[in-house]
């Protein structure tokens, strides 16, 4: 049988100087691609501030990056640094999982920052700064040894302090009808609250750090009582009987790095802590349950409950007690009760749980309202209530218990706004329960509210 034999055709291989154009060609094609890619991205870049804002520390990027102004909302320059002023909206900065917001930049590079938020509510107990309540939970104290274990309760919030923070300089301030006279002495903490100088060089009630919320303001009135701003932003007097918000205030060292951001909320700059950071503010994932650290105290992560309880797709909302104002396990029908049994045996995870104290002191007009009263009694208990001197990061919730009380009939609730209400026992209010973990239960997770720690 005859093969046929399929008829080659014929190959025109590309000359030499024809491939050697073709390459030429096609990298020139990429080059220009690359060229026009490149200038694509630096526009944008330069738009947003997101890049070249991602670089040095965070006193260089805002002074040299931010245009000086000398009218209206923006950065200013004075004989100390910078400092801002009006709505500004470019000021936020990311650390330790909470926001901040800058007041100034000092001569030296340094940052001072104020939280954006409120971080508790509770009465000064004096109408002076140095020996109230609100520096105690502000900083530590080596005074009475009653508290000294309980004090600087924000401050033992900070992931290392010591790596990011310095002292903030700071006197108490006199407003007076058209002038601030300034203090005599010169103060220093860690952390301390906003000045009345600060408030009203920003611009007061048109500024950024009028947040409508109640909270108190360093300084004192013609009357030598110490400040708070109303949620309309006006300066008031305290009254000792009466609550207000804590903001705190620190300083950031001189040579603080940030990884990111350009100011905005929602791309603050962002402090670079590497490995030093802590668990709080973040969240916990357990079971079907999100929670959120509001301590990190060596082996144990006190968490609170990013909510308010629901049953049956509806909000939990119930009376303290109907015989006292006492958180007691025994007292069969009251708060504490119901969290130690139907909330905690409805929990898969409850074998978790630690026992931990309750700090459930009166806080009183008898006791001047003193911070060392709330830890003269106390109950240990798998579940509990927030504590009036617990830092409080829930500033979405609202109108839920706190476990103290004020006299026989009545308990503090909290409200979001800065301020504390007393209510009877017998009043219905909503639920927002603490628990205690060992940290060393998670095993996984960034604690972010998409990522939570899981254990």
């Amino acid at each position: 049988m005859m093969k046929l034999r399929r008829k080659k055709k014929n190959k025109h291989p590309f000359k030499k100087s024809e491939l050697i154009f073709n390459i030429i060609s096609l990298l020139l094609l990429i080059s220009v691609g690359l060229y026009y890619e490149i200038r694509c991205y630096k526009a944008y870049d330069k738009q947003f501030n997101t890049e070249e804002l991602s670089k040095g520390t965070l006193g260089e990027v805002v002074t040299s990056k931010m245009r000086i102004t000398t009218n209206g909302k923006g950065l200013y320059k004075d004989d100390t640094g910078y400092f801002f002023k009006g709505n500004v909206a470019n000021n936020y900065v990311k650390f330790g999982n909470r926001l901040f917001r800058i007041i100034r930049v000092l001569d030296d590079g340094s940052v001072k920052v104020i939280s954006d938020d409120v971080n508790a509510s509770f009465m000064n107990g004096e109408d002076d700064y140095l020996t109230g309540n609100v520096k105690t939970f502000l900083n530590k104290t080596d005074n009475n040894p009653l508290i000294r274990d309980h004090s600087g309760v924000y401050y033992d919030t900070i992931p290392y302090p010591d790596k990011f923070i310095k002292m903030t300089k700071y006197t108490i301030d006199k407003i007076g009808a058209k002038s601030i006279e300034t203090g005599e002495e010169e103060y220093k903490d860690y952390v301390t609250t906003l000045s009345i100088s600060d408030y009203t060089k920003a611009g007061g009630k048109n500024s950024y750090l009028n947040i409508n919320k109640y909270f108190y303001v360093l300084g004192t009135n013609d009357t030598d009582k110490f400040l708070y701003v109303d949620e309309e932003g006006t300066v008031n007097g305290i009254s000792s009987t009466e609550s207000y918000g804590v903001r705190a205030v620190m300083t950031f060292k001189k040579n603080t790095n940030i990884t990111g951001g350009n100011g905005d909320m929602n791309t603050p700059y962002v402090i670079k802590q590497g490995k030093n950071t802590n668990y709080v503010g973040g969240y916990v994932r357990l079971g079907n349950d999100m929670w959120k650290v509001f301590s990190d105290n060596n082996s144990r992560l006190k968490l609170v409950y990013n909510g308010y309880i629901k049953e049956n797709n509806q909000f939990v909302s119930m009376e303290f007690s109907d015989e006292s104002n006492v958180f007691n396990v025994l007292d069969y029908g009251s708060v504490a009760r119901y969290l130690n049994t139907d909330f905690y045996y409805s929990r898969t995870y409850n074998k978790l749980l630690l026992d931990e104290y309750q700090f459930i002191g009166e806080l009183t007009y008898d006791n001047k309202y003193k911070y060392k009263n709330i830890f003269t009694e106390k109950y240990i208990s798998k579940v509990g209530l927030l504590n009036i001197f617990d830092y409080n990061n829930t500033s979405i919730l609202d109108d839920y218990y706190l476990v103290n009380s004020n006299d026989a009939d009545t308990l503090y609730v909290y409200h979001n706004n800065g301020s504390i209400e007393e209510a009877s026992f017998t009043d219905a209010r909503y639920l927002v329960p603490v628990i205690t973990i060992n940290k060393q239960s998670i095993n996984r997770g960034s604690g972010l509210e998409d990522d939570p720690y899981m254990v």
